[in-house]
């Protein structure tokens, strides 16, 4: 599931990547941080987790999550690039009784542009790609025989933007970045994310 995921997602980045990069000399963007998610990892759905599924109702809510962002930026046809976007959050979901810890990843891909100015840089994209809920193990007192490693991978697609800061000719500051993700669950379910960090340019 997870390979079908990634292999359109790559081979999309891939081809905007060629094509731009025949223009003109690339240049690059590597930007790393701090990120800050909020989602329901199981959605509007009893049938992602068992965590979900023990009780019809509640499903776990929205809640925070805290970890990276990383991207890998290519502008190859003035302001208009390509980005490979990686990210990994991590918290606890509950609902009732019942608590879990939850390791999230990303991997998306898409087309980028930026205002390059000499102070400051605002830049929109569009990713596409999926997320995969790697670790979902949990407990309760109310089921005690229950344990389980159980996660998976759906499509999802986050639009957004934000804006770099500079402070010298290869280091910048990533102030913010703000993206509307959408997950492909049995019923889709919507989050947001906000990263901040260090932008390099190799």
């Amino acid at each position: 599931m997870k390979g079908d995921l990634v292999r359109p997602a790559l081979a999309f980045w891939l081809f905007t990547s060629s094509f731009l990069w025949a223009q003109q000399k690339p240049s690059l963007e590597i930007f790393a941080g701090y990120s800050l998610e909020n989602v329901s990892p199981c959605g509007n759905s009893a049938d992602v987790f068992p965590i979900c599924s023990i009780e019809p109702r509640p499903f776990p809510p929205a809640a925070n999550y805290n970890g990276w962002n990383a991207s890998l930026t290519v502008f190859a046809y003035k302001s208009l690039g390509v980005t490979a976007d990686f990210g990994g959050h991590y918290g606890t979901t509950n609902a009732s009784a019942i608590s879990a810890p939850v390791s999230r990843y990303s991997f998306m891909f898409g087309p980028v542009v930026a205002m390059q100015r000499q102070r400051v840089s605002p830049f929109v994209h569009a990713l596409f790609g999926g997320v995969t809920n790697a670790s979902l193990n949990f407990s309760s007192p109310e089921f005690p025989d229950v344990l389980t490693n159980r996660g998976y991978t759906k499509f999802a697609w986050a639009i957004g933007g934000g804006v770099d800061a500079k402070l010298t000719r290869r280091w910048a500051v990533r102030i913010a970045q703000f993206d509307f993700e959408r997950i492909s669950l049995p019923s889709p379910v919507n989050g947001y994310r906000v990263s901040a960090g260090i932008v390099f340019k190799p």
